[in-house]
């Protein structure tokens, strides 16, 4: 028996007793794993996480009498805490934003809002703290992983990363383009998609010429500046549960791609193969997981000309379906047997 509900907050589906929470409304590999519940006969509910929230998800009752104790009401269905089973944590909202229509002054106005935001997340957090005491894969606590604190847990770990500055100053990226002659520049952040007159702009990791080094004024917004590392390829591996799904992707063979893989040429695409990373380099990536709390990821990672792995970055949200189909990994099946 399956049942589907939709809220306009977060994703929650529940599997005889198992929760799996929160992904975006339009996320295919979520759809997948779906799928093979499905199959499995589970019972299951889903809530999709938008940007914008306006109602909660039904609510939570805690009483002194045992057979009343901490009962979520979903669209007026009790479930009682202690028989869910296990929690998907794919992707957890990072704030609440409300749309308000209130004829009032703005400050009074900012403060209403920040209020009920803060009402609201204390209701969520709440919400949180029940279902992550289950069995869980994904951590609701780390939405996004700072990519500077990655580098250096990633050293922690003895893992090797590419020589990195972070300066919002000219003369720091002159000083270290004339060490390597050869650097690129990528987001701190998240890549932001932006669309204007039918165009989009993606901020892709890109090599910084010296020609637009010498266009810069002599202060900026911080940015993350690091060595050009020579590749035979790139590496995609999904981690669950202590096991690594990797690919290779041999992107340096078109020249769009050869940058950052994620400029896609739709005409001409990668070459992508199944692959083994060695158990010293697994061992080293686990330690990095161990230390954020996290079971499941994607990481990204250099294979160099000289033999070398090279740490990026990881995704704790650990984008699979890339990986899953071309390597016939079957990760989708994978993800729903740990959960059942």
């Amino acid at each position: 028996m399956v049942k589907l509900f939709y809220y306009e907050y977060v994703k929650l589906i529940i599997i005889k007793g198992l929760v799996i929470i929160n992904t975006i409304e339009v996320d295919p590999s979520s759809n997948y794993v779906i799928g093979w519940l499905n199959f499995y006969n589970i019972f299951w509910i889903r809530i999709n996480s938008k940007a914008k929230f306006t109602r909660l998800p039904s609510s939570i009752r805690i009483s002194n009498q045992e057979n009343k104790r901490c009962k979520i009401k979903v669209e007026g269905q009790n479930i009682n805490i202690s028989k869910i089973k296990s929690v998907w944590f794919r992707r957890t909202p990072e704030y609440m934003n409300f749309d308000f229509e209130l004829k009032i002054d703005k400050n009074l106005k900012d403060r209403i809002e920040r209020n009920v935001i803060n009402e609201a997340n204390a209701f969520y957090n709440y919400f949180i703290s029940l279902l992550i005491k289950k069995k869980t894969l994904g951590n609701p606590n780390i939405h996004n992983l700072n990519k500077i604190n990655q580098l250096e847990i990633a050293i922690e770990c003895r893992l090797k990363v590419p020589e990195t500055i972070i300066t919002n100053q000219k003369k720091g990226i002159v000083k270290f383009f004339n060490k390597y002659n050869k650097i690129i520049i990528k987001p701190l952040h998240n890549i932001a998609f932006h669309k204007t007159n039918e165009k989009y702009f993606i901020p892709y990791t890109k090599l910084f010429r010296k020609s637009e080094i010498d266009r810069l004024p002599p202060d900026f917004k911080p940015c993350l500046i690091q060595r050009y590392i020579e590749k035979k390829y790139e590496l995609r591996s999904f981690f669950l549960s202590g096991q690594f799904y990797t690919m290779a992707i041999f992107s340096q063979d078109n020249k769009q791609t050869s940058i950052d893989f994620r400029a896609y040429d739709e005409i001409k695409p990668n070459r992508v193969i199944p692959y083994k990373l060695p158990n010293d380099i697994q061992n080293k990536l686990r330690a990095f997981m161990k230390k954020y709390k996290l079971n499941t990821g994607s990481f990204d990672l250099i294979h160099t000309k000289n033999n070398d792995y090279i740490f990026l970055e990881v995704n704790p949200a650990g984008q699979f379906g890339m990986v899953s189909h071309p390597c016939n990994y079957f990760l989708e099946k994978k993800i729903a047997q740990y959960l059942v």
